[in-house]
């Protein structure tokens, strides 16, 4: 009947570890802050004898306004319901804490923080949660057999009516120490055979896409893009974050062998050429009427419904100039909640990696080279794009170029400045050499565009910290860019460049995408490019008047990490490179597994096992043709036999020994009285106590025997008939034998022999009259 002090601790740890991973999987950090005070104030409370149980009424009612909210947002929000549920099943379990603390209310809570750990796993698929849940589950078994524990002694207690400082005072310290050992051995041997037969299952009946139950369920909430979005609206900027969040892994590769990393990297999302915005009014009574954004022209005419799959989907044409080179891109994409699917400039084929893959409904946009999915991408996804890093349309071009934008004048009016669109070697400045009404490729465009780039690189400042422009609210922002800010984001120096561009009359487009310069070595088989949500980047594509149809890019953003310096390869970065691989292992080896991926590698491992045994006999053939080489006459067949019989023999009889070596030991713990421990236990202190194994033996040779019913020290006080000298010899043996067994005291093998000599000198006689022995006089 002992009090469970390891309950309450362990107990409120599990709480605030199922909260922890909830929030985590969710991305909850206010919810989780919120939680953990909350946690943490109701354990001071509980402590420091200050709780107290809500009413009943109150807890109810507040438990029903929890389920109609989450009701009506479910209902509101239905993509949203895991996260919603999980919200309202923490409310519900922190109203529990402060309500009537019940063997009932205790079950509650643990069902609770187990669902919410169940909405985390269908809400992510990082690595990190994938290990809380392991600590999870091994910390929850251990909690439950603590806390069925608990129950059967506050019962026990009741029924014997003992109090609990009683009951606290007569449990020793010793029983404490072996209640923990015990419970934690039981817990891992638990957590074992549960992780086990996890693995078993996960390895043997794995998921699959449309296989089962869940196959063609998408449980897991919109995350959608946070620095890429398929609508470029300006009005919204100071709204933007940086995420480090892994959006995908890139490899290269050319004829199948790995292509080492070189410059950034830029996967092409969307292309914009129009760009519009009005507003009525002026001063203080200015309304925006239109919302300042950039917009598609899609030419319906040239888009093209493609079906990618494992065979590659032609695209366009794979003929380029023969100082470039056609190579081949592998990404792998995360879920991104988006229709658009990146892809390198200069497409030309198209297919996914894996079997699991399901077919793709997509569309191709011939006139900018891009890819539209016919839904938004809610499962990750790898394919292969072949591509030559040449951005030309071929036939898919306009014939007749048009400007559609609406360009405020004065962004004409900054484009035609010399030191912004540039001179010539004589100083010329390079407009004057074009019609700038007309809206056509001429040969001085991307001279022109150079400049403008440059321009913006040199004189203007890169940041995400815009949240002064709601001075102006409804001025252009690009026009505001140029003239008062002269600093902002990607997009603002992409767009603006733009509309000065097309402001002079030069074919000029919008990009976002994505531009990535971060490369781990770690990954793949000669490292991959990692693309973050960081990375979400946009650019500039302007025609080449010599070339129709072909494109030329242009980056006029400044430095996204001005005034850094050179970078180190720091002990952090090292750091996260390896965070990343262990990642990327666990999205591709355990996210991904499935059917197919169990039957490759089945089929890898009984080809290892293959060859092992092909290579085996290969290398035995060797050695005997190494022997036939050589002149090894002098050793006949009968030689080698015997040798392979006396091997065999040498093992037969090590196996032997240790067998008969075991069952000596075990006589040995039986005769000394040592039955009742384990084996382990058992085999260990017989080695130590072989002195008094001898002494009893050398005793049974005289007629003298220990009565089952006697202990050591008893047998050993009854021998008064032996010589003075060996009946004290005999009780320091015994007393011996006592600290070793019960007193904890190990012996060192020197002690062991020490006393086995002092047993062999003991005056000991041959035979003792029998109405002498003990229990007969």
């Amino acid at each position: 009947m002992y009090e469970i002090r390891q309950f309450n601790p362990t107990f409120y740890i599990l709480l605030a570890l199922g909260l922890t991973g909830f929030c985590y999987a969710v991305g909850s950090p206010v919810v989780w802050v919120g939680s953990m005070l909350v946690v943490g104030f109701n354990y001071w409370l509980l402590h420091s004898g200050r709780l107290r149980a809500m009413p009943g009424i109150l807890s109810t009612l507040l438990m029903f306004g929890v389920v109609v909210v989450v009701g009506q947002r479910v209902v509101a929000d239905p993509s949203q319901s895991i996260i919603t549920v999980g919200q309202g099943l923490v409310l519900y379990q922190l109203l529990l804490l402060f309500g009537p603390r019940h063997s009932r209310t205790i079950g509650y809570l643990f069902i609770l923080s187990l669902l919410l750990m169940v909405a985390g796993a269908i809400s992510t698929e990082k690595l990190l949660f994938g290990i809380i849940f392991i600590v999870y589950i091994v910390l929850a078994l251990y909690a439950s057999l603590l806390f069925h524990l608990k129950n059967e002694t506050e019962l026990a207690r009741r029924h014997v009516s003992l109090p609990a400082e009683l009951a606290r005072q007569q449990m020793k310290r010793s029983d404490y120490v072996e209640l923990g050992r015990s419970m934690r051995l039981l817990t891992l041997l638990m957590a074992v055979v549960a992780i086990g037969s996890g693995v078993i299952t996960f390895i043997f009946f794995p998921r699959g896409v449309g296989q089962g139950l869940l196959g063609q369920l998408n449980l897991k909430p919109a995350q959608a893009l946070t620095g890429f979005s398929e609508q470029v609206s300006l009005g919204s900027v100071a709204q933007i974050s940086q995420s480090r969040e892994v959006v995908g892994y890139i490899s290269i590769t050319r004829d199948d062998k790995p292509v080492p990393a070189g410059g950034p990297l830029y996967l092409r999302g969307l292309t914009y050429e129009e760009y519009s915005g009005e507003g009525r009014g002026a001063g203080a009574t200015a309304v925006r009427v239109v919302p300042w954004q950039w917009l598609r022209q899609t030419r319906e005419s040239l888009a093209n419904s493609i079906l990618i799959q494992r065979n590659d989907t032609e695209l366009a044409d794979d003929a380029v100039p023969s100082n470039v080179q056609v190579l081949e891109e592998h990404i792998r994409l995360q879920p991104t909640m988006s229709r658009v699917l990146f892809v390198p400039p200069g497409l030309t084929r198209i297919r996914t990696d894996s079997v699991r893959d399901r077919e793709l409904r997509a569309t191709f946009y011939q006139s900018d080279q891009t890819i539209q999915l016919s839904e938004a991408l809610n499962q990750p996804l790898s394919y292969t794009c072949t591509f030559n890093g040449v951005l030309d349309n071929g036939k898919a071009t306009d014939p007749a170029p048009r400007r559609t934008s609406s360009i405020s004048p004065q962004i004409q009016k900054f484009a035609i400045r010399p030191e912004v669109s540039g001179r010539d070697d004589a100083g010329k400045a390079l407009l004057s050499q074009r019609d700038t009404q007309h809206y056509g490729s001429s040969p001085v465009d991307l001279r022109i565009a150079q400049a403008m780039s440059n321009y913006l690189r040199s004189n203007f400042t890169y940041t995400l910290d815009l949240t002064d422009t709601s001075r102006a609210p409804n001025t252009d922002p690009i026009v505001a860019f140029l003239y008062d800010y002269r600093r902002g984001h990607c997009e603002y120096f992409a767009g603006a460049m733009t509309l000065m561009l097309q402001s002079v009359g030069v074919p000029a487009r919008l990009v976002t995408g994505f531009v990535c310069q971060e490369f781990n070595p770690m990954i793949g088989a000669a490292g991959s490019h990692v693309v973050r949500q960081s990375d979400a980047h946009a650019w500039v594509e302007v025609a080449d008047p010599d070339q129709p149809g072909r494109w030329i890019s242009f980056d006029p953003t400044s430095s996204r990490e001005a005034g850094s310096g050179v970078r180190s390869d720091t002990l952090w970065q090292r750091a996260r490179r390896l965070i990343d691989f262990f990642e990327f292992s666990w999205a591709t080896s355990v996210v991904a597994y499935d059917r197919d991926t169990r039957d490759s590698v089945v089929s890898k491992v009984e080809s290892a096992m293959v060859n092992t045994g092909i290579n085996t006999q290969s290398r035995v053939w060797d050695i005997f043709s190494t022997f036939k080489s050589r002149d090894f006459s002098f050793i006949s067949p009968g030689f080698v036999t015997a040798l392979i019989g006396l091997m065999l023999v040498g093992a037969a009889g090590f196996v032997g020994y240790f067998i008969f070596e075991r069952l000596k030991l075990r006589r040995k713990a039986r005769r000394i009285g040592l039955d009742s421990l384990t084996s382990a236990d058992q085999r260990r202190l017989a080695r130590q106590l072989a002195f008094l194994d001898e002494f009893l033996l050398r005793l049974e040779r005289a007629g003298i025997r220990r009565q089952s019913w006697q202990t050591a020290g008893e047998f050993a006080r009854s021998l008064t008939f032996l010589p003075t000298a060996s009946y004290e010899s005999g009780l320091r043996l015994v007393k011996i034998y006592y600290k070793v067994r019960f007193g904890g005291r190990q012996l060192e093998p020197a002690q062991t022999k020490r006393l086995s000599r002092v047993v062999e000198g003991l005056d000991l006689p041959q035979t003792i009259p029998s109405n002498l022995q003990p229990g007969m006089r």
